[in-house]
């Protein structure tokens, strides 16, 4: 009988949810236990086996009870009181440290059921990793150009970077700011601590020593699951080289010569003047022009090479002026601006009064057939050209009366067919508007009237000079010059 509780035992922990808790060192985690018939009174256990030692113990007992309605939790024991907390469903351990690392098994038991409920939880610590300035590995034997140097090219060690702990191991990786260099060979190592659980890391950055290296910024890029973002540390490399051939720059405005190479270290700059005298410095005074083979040598040296250039009077009269050319540069942007303002200028003026389409339509005379636009005359340059009314016209957009006799008696036969569409009414209606033909339109009952059409014209009121009854009389009027107001 004790054989088979043993077996069902081991078969309910092996086929039991093992779950997993990932913590960051110093920060809490939560272990869950069951939850079952609190009014039972069970009792609840929590052991501990630790992932390094492999030993197991008890950290908590309590005993669950239930009493107005809630769980209550009476605490017999904890082994770390101050941070160890249970509420009965769950274990709560604050401060996480490399010691908690283990499996919690959590149990309730009710005493007289023989079922017991456990729960398994694996605490993995995780630790953010510290990571160290940039180590210079060229302090003591400076980098130096291999082709200065004259040697061979070779890998060498040129920076360290090291996290000093991490768990677990962290990725360490360099960058260069200029993209177009790479990383030539990196060398890592890796030192874990006793546990085998922290991890120490070492890149070591290495390159062939070249002039293309000399100030370039190196980054040294660490990664790992408990940062938020990556670790940056910047290195700036220091390469060594010979000097250049030097470039001798005259300025025949201020008298003098300048030398200038490039270098590092700095070199030193020494001149070998026309009368034999040696003297130091980039810039001389020019001396002696009116022998054109007098002749001036600048030298320059450092550590790892020295190099020199000559120049004669008769060069240095025939090489252009480079500073009169620096110091027109302002002079030379200044009137080249002006001139492509006035281009401007003169481009917008051309399409104003030349090529602006609306320009062009614009009619001299606002009385015309073309267009009613504004258009500026003077008395001297214009001569009014009489417009001739167009008689048969009507527009519907003169509000005022007709007053031509073919207009009258065009309208007035018009009158004659009821079956016309007309433009709606002008001015006030009148009284018996709305009848006409003895018909009456204001009652809604239009007959044949279509919804679509016009207004029918009431030649009545409409047209102040139409008269039924009467023969049509032709009011006279006057047109006077343009350079009055209007036309009546």
């Amino acid at each position: 009988m004790r054989l088979l509780l043993l077996l069902q035992g081991i078969i309910l922990t092996s086929s039991q949810e093992i779950k997993k808790n990932v913590v960051g060192f110093g920060d809490s985690t939560t272990i869950q236990c069951p939850t079952k018939k609190p009014e039972l009174n069970p009792t609840l256990t929590v052991w501990f086996t630790n992932d390094v030692t492999k030993v197991s113990q008890k950290v908590l007992i309590a005993t669950l009870g239930f009493e107005g309605g809630n769980t209550k939790v009476t605490t017999h024991y904890r082994l770390d009181e101050e941070r160890l907390e249970t509420d009965g469903s769950s274990v709560t351990i604050s401060n996480v440290g490399l010691d908690d690392e283990g499996t919690y098994k959590c149990i309730l038991d009710f005493k007289t059921d023989p079922s017991i409920n456990e729960e398994f939880t694996t605490v993995v610590v995780r630790i953010k990793p510290e990571v160290s300035e940039i180590e210079d590995l060229t302090l003591g034997r400076p980098l130096v150009d291999y082709v200065s140097a004259g040697s061979e090219p070779k890998l060498t060690d040129v920076a360290k970077c090291t996290v000093l702990r991490a768990k677990p191991k962290a990725d360490i990786s360099w960058i260069y700011d200029s993209p177009n260099l790479q990383p030539e060979d990196v060398k890592t190592f890796d030192k874990p601590d006793a546990n085998n659980k922290v991890v120490q890391t070492t890149s070591i950055l290495q390159l062939i020593p070249e002039k293309k290296y000399n100030g370039q910024v190196v980054k040294c890029q660490v990664n790992h699951p408990e940062l938020g973002r990556a670790i940056v540390k910047e290195h700036k490399l220091n390469v060594q080289y010979a000097p250049t051939v030097p470039t001798i720059r005259p300025s025949k405005g201020q008298g003098e010569l300048t030398c200038l190479t490039d270098s590092n270290p700095e070199p030193t700059y020494m001149w070998k003047l026309p009368n034999g005298q040696v003297t130091s410095g980039t810039t001389i005074k020019l001396m002696d022009m009116e022998n054109g083979n007098a002749t001036y040598v600048c030298t320059v040296e450092n550590p790892h090479g020295r190099e020199e250039r000559s120049i004669t009077n008769q060069e240095i009269m025939l090489m252009p002026e480079k500073d009169m050319g620096i110091a027109s540069l302002p002079i030379i942007v200044g009137i080249a601006f002006v001139g492509i303002l006035v281009l401007i200028c003169i481009g917008f003026a051309v399409y104003k009064f030349f090529l602006n389409p609306r320009q062009k339509e614009k009619s001299p005379y606002p009385y015309s057939n073309g267009s009613n636009r504004d258009h500026i005359v003077t008395q001297a340059s214009y001569e009014p050209t009489p417009v001739k009314p167009n008689m048969e016209e009507d527009s519907s957009d003169d509000g005022g009366p007709i007053l031509s006799h073919n207009s009258a008696a065009y309208h007035a036969a018009r009158r004659s067919n009821t079956q016309l569409r007309h433009s709606p009414s002008r001015g006030q209606q009148p009284v018996g508007y709305g009848q006409y033909d003895g018909k009456n339109y204001d009652d809604g009952n239009y007959g044949d009237y279509d919804e679509e059409d016009d207004l029918v014209d009431n030649a009545l009121h409409r047209y102040t000079d139409y008269t039924p009854a009467a023969p049509y009389k032709p009011q006279q009027h006057n047109q006077q010059n343009y350079h009055g107001t209007e036309m009546v």
